[in-house]
């Protein structure tokens, strides 16, 4: 047995290590180990502000804080930051397009910002069906190198995320009844892992990692480069667009119409259901996405324009351009960086009427109620069409979610002078009833799909527990030191 001593003497050298090195020292370490095309700076150097990527979100509850930076140039240079970080105790995270808002993130203090920016390229193979993009790559970038070439994949619902981070947790948007989640389009990633190691990772490469990566990638490791199956354009590639409002007091008829859908969505068809109140008026809100032509964009959503919307917006536009003018141009915010976005994601399993009506209900009248977060706050549903995604068997990835049938958030954008009590308020309001929705809709577990997790979630209810065992199986060989337990973490 040990003596008290000595376990002392341990305890005090561990903890020596653990402090031995500051953030300048890192930074000479760094500058010397690392290739002539990186950069490694202090965040208190200006240069941070303005030359590395910037977080969308810097709601306090959900925003990670650095000492030191640096922007890696090849594979090989995350693989040697990962193992100097490890050899030091030196806590870290990637940034790709920096709009991850979990409030696991706020876990992360005073770390090594892993900078992915000198990744970002897109390189499409038009006649292999394939298009190959960086760890930073967004996906404004894969727009017009897609659409040059007559071809489409399917993409998230605003333009700045990182492809690859929005595919390590599953990926939606308008393409998913046509093509799937991103990661069913996912052929193959080159990484370097929680143990060191540079990968190719794919259906025939280290094809155990690849079931994981395809659901739970943020748990293994730095993606630095992804291949994608692409495909055909619809339409020559032009898509219908159609946003519509309604006053408030229809959203049961609304809500009646979109279930109406479910077992039925057509796979080219997307639509996007969100609730507001803009200047003490309740409204709701119709966004809708087709995959065609006028009149057969307008024919799949007849029953919405039956109902004499106060305010529509038809047109049909280029694919390339679709996510700009897209939910009444709603991108434009999403481009904004440094906005305090409190968001409270939720999946369901059933288009429940009556309970969304009563959402509806204790939505607005929370607004009304709290005149600080009105024009700030709002709820919104998507629904896509099955077609592909519930075909997939459910074993073949780690993605555990294949048959709910929408998604959704409850979102504050919290303007700078709302009081941390409002703040507090909001979010209790938020948790039950997110709690209660997900319930009424058919999944009382309240699973969550991953990229929509809050962070304050069980691994079982954003991964699934049936997947647990063979993903902390995966997790033992590839990150045994659990580096990349800091986002929505199963470990």
């Amino acid at each position: 047995m040990k003596s008290l001593a000595s376990i002392v003497l341990v305890t005090f050298t561990l903890a020596q290590h653990a402090l031995a090195v500051t953030s300048q020292q890192i930074h000479i370490d760094l500058a010397k180990t690392l290739s002539s095309g990186s950069e490694v700076v202090l965040t208190t150097d200006p240069s941070y502000a303005t030359s590395f990527t910037q977080r969308w979100t810097v709601y306090s509850k959900a925003e990670p804080s650095y000492d030191i930076a640096v922007k890696p140039a090849t594979a090989t240079d995350v693989q040697k930051i990962i193992q100097y970080a490890t050899m030091n105790n030196v806590s870290f995270l990637a940034t790709g397009g920096g709009h991850g808002y979990s409030t696991s993130l706020s876990g992360v203090k005073g770390a090594l910002n892993i900078d992915l920016s000198k990744f970002r390229k897109v390189t499409v193979d038009a006649a292999a069906n394939t298009m190959t993009v960086g760890a930073a790559t967004i996906f404004a970038d894969m727009l017009d190198p897609l659409y040059a070439a007559g071809k489409q994949m399917p993409s998230g619902g605003s333009s700045t995320p990182s492809i690859i981070g929005v595919t390590l947790g599953g990926g939606i948007g308008p393409l998913t009844g046509a093509y799937g989640l991103l990661i069913d389009s996912l052929l193959s990633v080159e990484m370097v892992t929680g143990s060191g190691q540079i990968l190719t990772v794919s259906a025939t490469k280290n094809s155990d990692l690849f079931w994981g990566m395809r659901g739970a990638g943020v748990n293994f490791g730095i993606v630095t480069s992804a291949t994608y199956r692409i495909y055909d354009t619809i339409n020559n590639g032009m898509v219908y667009n159609a946003d519509m409002s309604f006053n408030g007091e229809k959203n049961e008829t609304i809500f009646k119409i979109l279930r109406s859908y479910q077992g039925t969505q057509d796979n080219k068809l997307a639509l996007s259901v969100s609730s507001s109140v803009k200047n003490k008026v309740p409204e709701i809100s119709l966004s809708a996405i087709y995959f065609g032509t006028k009149e057969q964009g307008d024919a799949a959503i007849k029953a919405f324009l039956d109902q004499q919307p106060t305010f529509s917006n038809i047109s049909v536009v280029p694919y390339n351009k679709l996510v700009y003018v897209a939910n009444f141009g709603g991108d434009a915010f999403a481009r904004i960086k440094g906005v305090r976005a409190d968001l409270w994601g939720y999946q369901l399993n059933d288009v429940t009427v009556s309970t969304l009506s009563s959402t509806y209900t204790k939505f607005v009248n929370f607004v009304l109620d709290n005149p600080a977060l009105e024009n700030s706050a709002s709820w919104l549903i998507e629904k896509f069409g099955l077609g592909v995604t519930a075909t997939i068997p459910d074993d073949s990835t780690a993605y555990a979610w294949r048959k709910a049938v929408a998604y959704g958030f409850f979102a504050f954008y919290l303007p700078e002078n709302v009081s941390e009590q409002m703040t507090t308020t909001a979010d209790q309001f938020a948790e039950k009833i997110r709690s209660d929705l997900a319930s009424g809709c058919g999944n009382p577990q309240r699973n969550v799909f991953p990229n929509y997790a809050r962070g304050t979630e069980t691994p079982e209810q954003v991964y699934g527990k049936s997947k647990l065992p063979k993903l902390r199986s995966l997790k033992k060989k590839h990150d045994p030191k659990g580096l990349f337990n800091k986002y929505n973490s199963f470990a």
